[in-house]
């Protein structure tokens, strides 16, 4: 797993088809959810959400920038699918079904604006 993430990091790419491109949209989002569910152990669910958003962006998404390269575009993305996805999982915690239905809308309009460019 760990030389899985190794060369995740090391090797950022732009999906070019729809598919692929859709499933890592989808993967960040998961990958959001996760973490903010496993943050929430800790910390209140916005709190978690934030944490989680912010650590991504500037660990992940920020060190891709700095040194494998990675497009800014892609890196936001994938920082707000990340964002998305904790946004939603935290909302769900807290039975805030309009804040987990507003993230989960924004990402479903990503990823059918982002789909159809690619078709």
């Amino acid at each position: 797993m760990i030389e899985l993430l190794r060369q995740m990091f090391a090797e950022p790419e732009a999906q070019a088809d729809a598919y692929a491109w859709a499933a890592a949209l989808l993967g960040h989002w998961a990958i959001g959810a996760a973490l903010a569910v496993l943050a929430m152990a800790a910390a209140r669910p916005a709190a978690a959400a934030a944490a989680v958003s912010l650590a991504y962006g500037l660990l992940w998404e920020g060190g891709q920038l700095l040194l494998a390269g990675a497009s800014p575009w892609d890196s936001a993305l994938d920082w707000t699918a990340v964002t998305l996805g904790a946004t939603a999982a935290a909302a769900t915690w807290q039975h805030r079904r309009r804040l987990a239905a507003a993230a989960i809308a924004a990402v479903v309009a990503i990823l059918t604006a982002g789909v159809g460019r690619r078709r």
